[in-house]
């Protein structure tokens, strides 16, 4: 599956999605974002995601999925 996806993933599609949320993202609460800023989750992945999810992204990226059978990991 790793392999599907890498070779699929193009870093130009993705840098292009961060430029779209890019303006949502500034539009967050600056207080929200500062919160979130801290957390261990790339900028990019807030840029993206925190528009739509809010403060509850800080749970989200937290949470067990017991479909894989693993506890949540950090993303470095």
């Amino acid at each position: 599956m790793r392999e599907i996806y890498l070779k699929e993933f193009k870093p130009e599609s993705w840098a292009h999605m961060v430029q779209i949320y890019q303006e949502r993202y500034d539009q967050v609460d600056p207080a929200i974002r500062a919160k979130v800023a801290q957390s261990h989750i790339p900028k990019e992945i807030q840029i993206v995601l925190l528009p739509d999810m809010g403060e509850y992204l800080l749970t989200w990226m937290d949470l067990e999925v017991p479909a894989l059978g693993t506890k949540p990991r950090r993303i470095i």
